[in-house]
């Protein structure tokens, strides 16, 4: 019994994987999104904790998309599930890989309220708002730091995004900043996670939609705990039944 344990809990501790499926609704702004199928999207209830009050309205949290190649209806309603480890699906075909550390970096600074030089209050006139344009220009840089979009016809160029130049330059500038920012991002880093959603209807009912950002209660640590929770339950609801 005692080796069962142990390896329920080491397989919690490694896996980190997601608790449960939470329904949700996804929309959209005014003022917080250009139109242009990237973020600001907005997801309602709120998962997670940390969230600055100029990310968080109607209820939910803004957050933006990982994936180019995964479509979503908004506004919509779906399962979401948080991987602490940042896994999601990338493409339409399964075809998975964890989000970077440049991604959780710039994630973890928008929102907690933080991000230099994004205009959170510049939301007047409408979708053409500061706020939307910094939006389009920070899903971009997420995009590109997920292997999903690159400037300069395929070569990176740091000055075109200010965000990909402020992700870079958190891990030391440069080439050699960019590749850190570049590289997968450890369980827990940021504070950041993957949400995978899931349509609740429709015709795509139960398939994979676009994965998003969201923030981690305590860094992961109360998934993990809930996760151990739950392996210690089945355990002892089969010690019960033998």
């Amino acid at each position: 019994m005692k080796k069962i344990l142990i390896a329920a809990v080491a397989l919690t501790l490694t896996a980190v994987l997601q608790v449960g499926a939470v329904p949700v609704n996804v929309s959209t702004v005014s003022g917080y999104n250009i139109g242009n199928g990237g973020g600001e999207f907005n997801i309602n209830p709120v998962i997670g904790v940390g969230y600055a009050a100029s990310v968080l309205v109607n209820n939910g949290f803004e957050t933006f998309c990982l994936a180019r190649d995964i479509s979503i209806v908004v506004p919509g309603s779906y399962d979401a599930t948080v991987n602490a480890n940042g896994l999601y699906t990338q493409t339409a075909g399964g075809a998975t890989k964890i989000l970077s550390k440049g991604t959780a970096y710039l994630y973890s600074q928008f929102a907690t309220g933080v991000l230099a030089t994004y205009r959170y209050g510049a939301t007047s006139g409408g979708t053409a708002s500061l706020r939307a344009q910094d939006a389009y220009e920070l899903q971009l840089a997420i995009w590109t730091l997920e292997g999903e979009y690159s400037y300069g016809g395929g070569a990176l160029d740091l000055a075109g995004n200010v965000f990909v130049n402020a992700a870079a330059n958190t891990y030391g500038g440069g080439l050699a900043g960019l590749a850190a920012a570049l590289a997968a991002n450890t369980p827990g880093g940021s504070n950041v996670g993957a949400l995978g959603l899931t349509y609740l209807s429709g015709p795509n009912i139960g398939k994979a939609a676009q994965p998003m950002l969201v923030l981690l209660p305590d860094g992961g640590t109360t998934l993990m705990l809930m996760g151990i929770g739950f392996s210690s339950l089945a355990l002892v609801s089969r010690k019960l039944r033998a």
